[in-house]
């Protein structure tokens, strides 16, 4: 049964010197036809129950992108939780626990080496694929259910 909830949740904003963002191709790109067209989107995840946002940011940003804290700097945190609701259809496809993500968002500059990505951490993984796009073609690229989330928090960091 679904939640009138919103899941806790950290959204991660890499950026490397060039000001580009870092952005994950979707296993899901492979199966879902809405997916194929907008299949990017910002390393995220739920916070688990005992854990800051902060460390979930680091736990999540591992098992996404494979980067330890050593490989990045922690530059601004968003003033306040962003929130969005799933859409129905997504609902439809794959039944969720809750009614949509609450995220508080972290600005990281990677200063690592692009050796240190290992997008296979975890099994199942949630990317195959990565690219370090402009702002705009960030917010063009991903699922439009998250559009206006995007471009606020990119707004919030100054990016966009």
């Amino acid at each position: 049964m679904l939640k009138n909830k919103y899941r806790r949740n950290v959204g991660i904003v890499l950026v490397n010197d060039q000001g580009r963002i870092w952005v994950g191709d979707t296993i899901l790109s492979k199966t879902s036809t809405l997916h194929q067209t907008y299949h990017y989107q910002m390393p995220q995840g739920g916070i688990e129950a005992g854990e800051s946002p902060l460390d979930a940011v680091f736990r999540e940003l591992y098992e996404e992108t494979g980067l330890s804290p050593k490989d990045v700097k922690v530059m601004k945190e968003s003033a306040h939780w962003y929130r969005y609701d799933f859409p129905a259809w997504l609902l439809e496809l794959k039944p969720q626990r809750y009614k949509g993500q609450r995220q508080k968002w972290f600005l990281l500059r990677f200063t690592g080496q692009e050796s240190a990505f290992k997008l296979d951490v975890e099994n199942p993984h949630e990317f195959s694929d990565y690219a370090w796009f402009k702002a705009q073609k960030v917010v063009e690229s991903i699922i439009p259910f998250k559009t206006k989330i995007y471009k606020k928090v990119l707004k919030e960091f100054g990016l966009l």
